[in-house]
């Protein structure tokens, strides 16, 4: 039967003394006390690989035929099935034969597990036996994922917050976020290699390593790689995220998400933004500010911009105040600059 996976075991001061040490005196091995076989199977999460291996002993003096051996993983949901011979048993199993079987399974949803091993033989006089074997064992999420979505013009901004649930230090191999064919996904976060130069120390920090309970943070950027595309397949997720881990003896897991639905967020139907002017601009000496005008809406429109100086007449327009814009088309923009003079010094 499958164990759980090693770990460190927690010794006292006492049991580094050389007289502690047992020493194996045929191969001269030593039984260190920092590890030890555990006596259950331990944690397993969502995302893994559960393997088992399976042994099977003729302990009998007689040997026995047409023996069929079956090897299910059951949960809440569904039954898979990992060995079964049913179609070609076994036709004979003599006495100390045994058998031996490794298998795998991909963990893909929480709750209880029950590992079935169902084995069926014919003994020589003709009566046929069976029975069965239960392995219970609990699967959990090995981190939790929460995103926050925000509009911006032609896109999205993802804000995602992992998690690590487990009582373990994980390893983050590779953190990506998946996004639709509509979309192109340009990552945000800084880089997880931190270096550190201090007088005397020089030092390079990975920060991927996550302890239980502790949590990171991640950044995306989503924009329409075709804008006429997305209006067409109305497009209702965004991507999901995949996540790669390790754990500190080496066992890896991999994480796929539910797909992040396109977000119902309230859009002006128009937006205009400033979005160039002089870094420096002096009193009564004209100059030009650009303007962009954003049509979030999936019909084109035409539009009239007006500029309304502020009460104290700071900022004037030269020139006409009034502009009519071409047609703006579905979820594009407009650039137009206006020519500006300021008649008083402070902060426009």
């Amino acid at each position: 039967m499958r164990l759980s996976y090693p770990s460190f075991a927690m010794v006292t001061p006492s049991s580094l003394l050389r007289s502690d040490i047992e020493r194996d005196q045929f191969n001269g091995y030593v039984h260190s006390p920092y590890l030890g076989l555990p006596n259950q199977l331990g944690e397993t999460h969502v995302g893994e690989t559960f393997s088992c291996f399976i042994a099977i002993n003729n302990e009998s003096p007689e040997t026995v035929t047409d023996v069929i051996f079956k090897t299910e993983v059951q949960t809440t949901t569904k039954k898979v099935t990992l060995i079964d011979n049913t179609l070609e048993p076994l036709p004979t199993f003599g006495e100390g034969s045994n058998l031996e079987y490794v298998v795998k399974h991909k963990i893909d949803e929480i709750g209880a597990h029950i590992l079935v091993c169902t084995l069926s033989y014919t003994k020589p006089d003709g009566e046929v036996k069976n029975f069965k074997k239960f392995f219970k064992f609990a699967v959990s999420m090995p981190c939790q994922v929460t995103t926050k979505i925000f509009s911006q013009p032609f896109g999205f901004a993802l804000q995602a917050i992992l998690t690590n649930t487990t009582t373990k230090t994980i390893y983050l191999e590779k953190v990506q976020f998946i996004g639709d064919p509509c979309f192109i996904a340009k990552e945000l976060t800084p880089s997880s290699k931190l270096s550190l130069n201090l007088p005397g120390i020089t030092k390079d920090i990975d920060l991927s390593y996550l302890k239980g309970g502790d949590s990171k943070h991640y950044l995306v950027n989503l924009e329409f790689s075709d804008i006429k595309d997305a209006i067409a397949q109305k497009i209702k997720s965004l991507g999901h995220w995949r996540i790669k881990w390790k754990f500190a003896f080496g066992e890896t897991g991999e994480l796929l998400t539910e797909p992040l639905h396109f977000p119902t967020i309230p859009k002006n139907p128009i937006d205009v933004h400033v979005t160039q002017i002089p870094q420096k601009i002096t009193v009564d000496v004209p100059f030009q500010a650009t303007y962009t005008v954003f049509n979030n809406t999936d019909k084109p429109i035409s539009l009239k911009v007006a500029f309304t100086p502020h009460p104290d007449k700071s900022v004037l327009p030269i020139g006409p105040s009034v502009f009519s814009l071409p047609s703006v088309g579905p979820l594009t923009f407009h650039k137009e600059t206006i020519t500006l003079i300021p008649l008083k010094t402070g902060v426009l």
